[in-house]
């Protein structure tokens, strides 16, 4: 994550003056994932930023602009049908 954008988020919540855990406690999620995402360290997912964005009555582009969410979906690993596999060439 850009430096810029991390800053933009962690100076968001110092401006508030509302302890951290208070923060992360009103939008649902542990102090721990506050810290990570307001670091930089771990990508908000799409959920995490409107809920900060409205706790903290910012728009979501002054905290996170450019910054693409994590999707909360987990895809299915694809696995190939059966004419796309091949068996082991043994011969050498």
């Amino acid at each position: 994550m850009n430096p810029t954008r991390r800053t933009r988020l962690k100076h968001a919540l110092i401006e508030c003056a509302i302890p951290q855990y208070e923060i992360a406690q009103e939008v649902g999620m542990s102090e721990t994932r506050l810290s990570r995402i307001a670091s930089g360290r771990l990508p908000p997912t799409t959920e995490e930023r409107a809920r900060l964005a409205a706790f903290l009555e910012l728009p979501e582009t002054a905290l996170f602009e450019g910054h693409a969410a994590k999707n909360t979906r987990r895809r299915a690993q694809r696995v190939p049908s059966p004419d796309q596999t091949k068996p082991a060439n043994n011969n050498r």
